[in-house]
């Protein structure tokens, strides 16, 4: 794949241990969500980690040519 000179440029947050210690057995789980004052749901995220080694990483930001080119490869995957 050709950039024409634009680089995949984002930031990864993780979480150490390959594993949560919490379990959740149900297939389908709710979730309940309790805000601050002043908040809303809506400010919230439900993530999920990949796990990668020995610990579990999620991105936290990207550059639009980023974002770009992860729209494009998940459009040719599908």
């Amino acid at each position: 794949m050709f950039t024409y000179g634009m680089r995949n440029e984002h930031w990864d947050a993780y979480l150490n241990g390959p594993q949560s210690k919490n379990i959740i057995n149900d297939r389908q789980p709710v979730f309940y969500l309790y805000v601050p004052d002043g908040a809303s749901a809506s400010d919230f995220v439900l993530i999920t980690l990949e796990k990668k080694g020995n610990r579990r990483e999620f991105q936290i930001g990207a550059s639009a040519e980023s974002l770009a080119a992860n729209q494009a490869s998940s459009a040719t995957r599908r």
